[in-house]
Parts: C-alpha cells; structure tokens; sequence
C-alpha cells in the first residue's frame, strides 16, 4: 500500500467515524427531544426496554464518546471552538438530567434532557457549516467528481 492510499485510506475512515457522530449527536437529540411525549407509548409498542435506567445511561455515554469524537475530527480541519462551546454544555445538561434531576423531579429531568438534546444537535449544524466553510465536503460521490 503507497502512502497516498493510506493517507485516503485513513480520510475515509475519518469521514466515516465523523459522518456516524453526526448520524449519532442527531438521532441523540431527536432522541432527548421525544423521548418526553412517547415515554408513556414505549411499553404499549413492546419497547419498555428503552424507559430502563440503565438504557438511558448507556445511551448517553455513547453519545458523548460519538458526538465529542465527531467534534474533534472537524477541529482539526476548522480551528474553530464554537460547536464545543454548544456540545459541552449540551453534554453536561444532559448527563445532570439524566443522572440526577429524575430523582427530584420529572418535569426537570424532562426539560434538561430536552435543551441539552437541543443543544447537542445545534452543536451538530454548526460544526457542518464550519466543514463546509473550510471545504469539506461530506459525500464521496461528491469527492470523487471534485477529485476528477
């Protein structure tokens, strides 16, 4: 394998570790934005699984290695700090609603998870303006015509 096929080799797998954090910090969002109104719905559709405590821990640990891994490959092309200033707090808001406002009160759980949802996902288009600012560009079909 020559250097420029593993330097290719790598980008894409960066692209793809990127694009899968950016799947992820979204469907985490939609996740923390909804979760509050299908709660109730969740065992009626033989998903009761997804209202356990230890789901909702697991869920979030995985979004932030997801979402903070995604944020760190598009720092290294676009130097700029703002999608952290938006993830982070994002992240906090919602391992705190998660990990001890249910215990006080529902309705707090529920709208930290919501904002720190919402937060996460602003974090999300903020950091894909900034790539496409830099140049980036996110389709391989769209690379390739560029490369051509």
């Amino acid at each position: 394998m020559s250097i420029t096929s593993a330097k290719l080799a790598k980008n894409r797998f960066l692209n793809v570790a990127e694009r899968l954090g950016d799947i992820a910090s979204f469907l985490c969002a939609i996740h923390c934005i909804v979760h509050p109104f299908v709660m109730t719905l969740l065992p009626l559709l033989g998903l009761g699984f997804a209202s356990n405590e230890v789901f909702m821990h697991r869920f979030l640990l995985i979004a932030c290695v997801l979402v903070l891994t995604s944020l760190f490959i598009s720092f290294r092309r676009h130097r700029r700090l703002l999608p952290f200033a938006w993830a982070v707090p994002g992240l906090i808001v919602m391992a705190v609603g998660v990990l001890y406002a249910e215990d006080y009160s529902i309705v707090l759980h529920k709208v930290m998870v919501t904002c720190g949802g919402l937060m996460v996902a602003v974090s999300s288009i903020v950091n894909m303006r900034l790539d496409r600012q830099a140049g980036h560009v996110h389709s391989f079909s769209l690379r390739r015509k560029v490369e051509s």
